[in-house]
Parts: C-alpha cells; structure tokens; sequence
C-alpha cells in the first residue's frame, strides 16, 4: 500500500502545514488569538494544499507533454517517472481473451457492479466482480522495442471495449476463482509490485438472491495487439522497459491513441488543472480576507 499511504501522508501533512502556517501569520501580522483561527485555517487550508497539488500536477503533466513530443521526434526515453514511449503494441506469447466479448488482447480490466434499481436513498450500487490481467508484450517504436514490466492502468476513454456481452461475462464468472472481497487490497499491493510483465487477479463477491444480472452494468477495458499506443511510467533504461513505480512516482498509464491526440490529451489536462489550482488558491485567499475584515472590524 505504498502509494497509498503516501498520497495520505502527503494529503494530511501539507493541509498541516499550510493550516499552521494561515494560523501563525493571522497571530503575528493581526494579533488574532489561536483559537479563533482553527477553523478558517484548517478550511483555506485544505483549499490552498489543494490548489497547490493542482499546480505541482500540472508541471507534472507539462513535463511529460515535453517527453512526449521527445518520443514523436525519435528520442529514447529517459530513466525515471515521466518517461513516454509511443508505439505499437507486440506480445511475446498468445494473446489473452477478455471476459466480456473473447477478443484477442495483451492486457484488459474489467469490472461489474450491481443496481438494485430503486430510487433516491433506496439505491445501492455494489461493485461485485473486478479483475486486471496482463500478458508478456513490449512496445514497438523506431527507436527499438520497450517491454511493460509493470501493470499499467488502462485510460477509460481510449481502451474502452465495445460489444461486451452479458452472457459471455456470466460464462466467465462461473468457470473462476475469486479472491473474496477482503483480499482487495493486499492484491492491489502484489499488483503494484509486480514486475515480471505476467499478471491476472479476479477480485469478488457471489450475487445475492435479490440481485440479477439483468441489472448488472459491465465495464471492459482492452489493450489490443498491434495498434498505437501511448505509455508513459516510470522507465529503467537497465531493464529496457516500464517497471514498478517508487511511492512518490505515478504508475504506468497506457493511451490508445496517436502521439498527437496523447499531445492535445496532456495539453487540455495541463489547462484543466491550472484553472482550478487558481480557482482553489482564490476561494482560499478570499476566506482569509474575509475573515481578517471581520477581525479587524471587531477590534476597531
């Protein structure tokens, strides 16, 4: 739980800080009393963190706009996280067959949840089987060939399979084996220390009598043979391949699309996450300002 446990440790640790530090500034530039700055800071604080994220992952997704072009004019890919590779897709043995549909793949996710079918707070959805597998396969660039030695993430928009069929899902769920659903996140740990590019988990739990699967929604991810994709993970140059990221690093994320569309993709992520780092740094700013007027007005 590595990545976990660091996202939290970050999330909570700069909320802190930059709580602490609204806290201590009200004391000293405006004489406020501790107590009655907790609440404005713990609330400009989560909104200023929060904008502050924004910027650091908009740099981030900057950087690796820069190494995708980089890769679209030839280069090799550079050691460490943020290293893009674009190409095709080439496995090293017989393909997988994804669950919902049998078509032919290198790696797929899948994931099935459960409507009731009632309204308002009546309504449960309850994820019900979810599973990830991956097959030995490289990337094919002219620059040479880059194994995936870490399970990837599948982009939703770009991997999504079409003509997923209920009766073939049905066929899959009674013929495996599930890991019950306790042992979730252990199997998220193995899944993401695993570096041998070879990777199948099935994680769920049995439909109840109340359920049926006429009210069950199937969602497929697929990363097909031989067609363009783009990947960008964290990459040694030693393995010659994508391999587990450290907990501070972002997984393996595969696009399939062309280096252009991955361009103007990273480009409108890089512009969604600036305007809201400043929407957020505003709201905070505006909190404190108006709470200084209140306090200064209370003094005067």
């Amino acid at each position: 739980m590595k990545h976990f446990g660091y996202g939290c440790s970050m999330v909570l640790g700069g909320w802190l800080l930059v709580a602490l530090a609204i806290v201590f500034w009200l004391q000293d530039s405006y004489g406020a009393r501790i107590t009655d700055t907790f609440g404005i800071a713990a609330a400009a604080g989560l909104l200023g963190w929060g904008g502050l994220g924004l910027l650091f992952s908009a740099g981030v997704t900057l950087r690796e706009r820069f190494a995708a072009r980089a890769a679209l004019n030839g280069a090799m890919p550079r050691d460490g996280a943020g290293a893009v590779v674009i190409g095709t897709v080439q496995g090293h043995g017989a393909p997988l067959l994804a669950p919902f549909n049998g078509e032919e793949c290198f790696a797929y996710s899948y994931r099935i949840s459960h409507d009731n079918g009632k309204s308002g707070k009546r309504r449960t959805v309850v994820q019900l089987y979810e599973g990830y597998a991956l097959a030995p396969c490289a990337i094919a660039t002219e620059t040479g060939y880059f194994r995936l030695l870490t399970v990837p993430w599948l982009d939703p928009a770009t991997t999504c399979s079409s003509g997923t069929n209920l009766a073939a899902a049905q066929r899959y769920v009674a013929a495996t084996t599930f890991l019950p659903q306790h042992q979730h996140l252990p199997e998220l740990k193995r899944r993401w220390e695993d570096a041998d590019g070879s990777y199948r988990s099935d994680i769920g739990r049995p439909l109840q009598e109340d359920m049926s699967w006429h009210r069950c929604t199937l969602v497929q991810q697929v990363l097909r043979p031989k067609v363009t994709v783009c990947v960008i993970g964290y990459f040694s140059s030693e393995q010659r391949g994508f391999v587990p990221s450290p907990p501070w690093a972002k997984d393996a994320y595969i696009y399939q699309c062309s280096g252009a569309e991955l361009l103007r993709k990273l480009a409108r992520s890089v512009l969604w996450r600036l305007f809201w780092s400043l929407a957020l740094g505003a709201a905070a700013a505006g909190l404190v300002a108006a709470f200084v007027s209140d306090h200064l007005a209370r003094v005067s």
